[in-house]
């Protein structure tokens, strides 16, 4: 059963497929919203579809499309192009385990910069001392 939850899901969302993190996708590591800006859809296909997220409460869903919005959207640069099709999964992650799974992600980040790695220590204690998914995603990440 595909829904788009527009109201349902809490964003920021966390993408916990990403398999490794590096300084490249950072950026694509948290979605703010159910729309994807992109014309690509193979970049979507790698990065988005059948993504596991993670929203402000703990809830887990999947991406399982997008549903375009209009083809005349593609000829303007940073509008949103189409709209993001989510499952809700009818699951919850705990903080804990949200935790464990961003440091662990923080720490195979490979870097010979001894100031990203004094970053990345800073990053996880901020993580560490998180009260909720939500100081996380919003206030950390």
């Amino acid at each position: 059963m595909e829904i788009n939850f527009e109201s349902k899901i809490i964003f920021p969302a966390l993408n916990l497929t990403t398999q490794e993190w590096d300084f490249n996708t950072l950026n694509d590591l948290k979605l703010e919203g159910r729309f994807f800006f992109g014309t690509n859809i193979l970049f979507f296909n790698k990065h988005y579809l059948e993504s596991l997220l993670v929203d402000l409460e703990g809830n887990l869903y999947k991406i399982t499309g997008k549903e375009d919005m209009g083809k005349w959207r593609k000829y303007i640069p940073f509008f949103m192009k189409s709209k993001i099709v989510f499952e809700d999964l009818n699951s919850k992650i705990s903080l804990d385990e949200v935790k464990k799974h961003i440091i662990s992600k923080i720490k195979n980040i490979k870097s010979s910069n001894d100031k990203n790695n004094k970053f990345f220590q800073e990053w996880i204690k901020k993580i560490e001392e998180s009260k909720s998914i939500k100081e996380i995603l919003i206030e950390n990440m």
